[in-house]
């Protein structure tokens, strides 16, 4: 199911008919109830519904899409799938985004635009917090602001703060954000989930049993000095 599926399942494999649980190596999310190995070994499917198969659509269906959800996507980048980010450009003030189609439905596709949440523009803190519970690291990104609450909703749920870092725009940040993640997954290192089941930032974290917490800061330095010699 990973060479033909590019997905790995999370519970045991008990026959070819029946749907498996899966994480899908290319945008990890959780596949529920799965595909099934005989469907992805005839062709009839694919392995991740939210990436893959059916959820693909022509390239130009894809940019009126975009068109009408309120931005216009680099025409020298082509549409791979709703689950992957494509940049370009916003209709309301030209401004840079890379949002993923399959967000149409829950807010817009650019985020300096939006009234709430994090602004790309604007000063954001990285920050690297861990559970004992789930013995798992979190790396994430927030506006820095007194008026945010991340770090505290974070705490409340019982992460604790390990290290952050100052960016001057948010898109840095991201850029860090998504380097450390990518190289994560390109090891095979899985998110930890909770009892089985994701939650809210889940596929931003990293087992402990997998790195060390001096490991994963270590990356995020070098991310960092990656990023900032390209804004020079």
């Amino acid at each position: 199911m990973i060479r033909l599926g590019h997905v790995l399942p999370i519970v045991e494999i008990p026959d070819v008919k029946t749907a498996v649980r899966s994480w899908c190596l290319r945008c990890w999310k959780i596949c529920e109830p799965g595909p099934r190995l005989d469907n992805i070994r005839n062709g009839k499917q694919g392995g991740c519904g939210h990436c893959g198969g059916k959820r693909r659509l022509p390239d130009s269906v894809a940019r009126e899409r975009a068109r009408a959800w309120g931005y216009v996507p680099d025409p020298n980048i082509p549409y791979t799938s709703d689950a992957n980010k494509w940049p370009g450009r916003c209709l309301a003030k030209n401004h840079y985004c890379d949002p993923v189609l399959n967000s149409h439905k829950r807010q817009g596709p650019c985020a300096a635009c939006a009234a709430n949440g994090f602004k790309p523009h604007l000063p954001a803190l990285l920050y690297l917090v861990t559970k004992a519970e789930l013995v798992a690291a979190k790396i994430g990104i927030c506006e820095d602001s007194p008026r945010n609450r991340r770090l505290y909703e974070h705490r409340r749920n019982g992460w604790t703060t390990i290290e952050t870092m100052r960016f001057a725009v948010g898109s840095d940040a991201r850029k860090v954000e998504d380097i450390i993640v990518r190289s994560w997954r390109s090891r095979l290192l899985a998110p930890v989930l909770d009892n089985g089941y994701g939650y809210n930032g889940y596929t931003e974290t990293v087992s402990l049993q997998e790195l060390r917490i001096s490991e994963i800061w270590s990356e995020v330095c070098a991310a960092t000095d990656q990023v900032m010699a390209g804004a020079k």
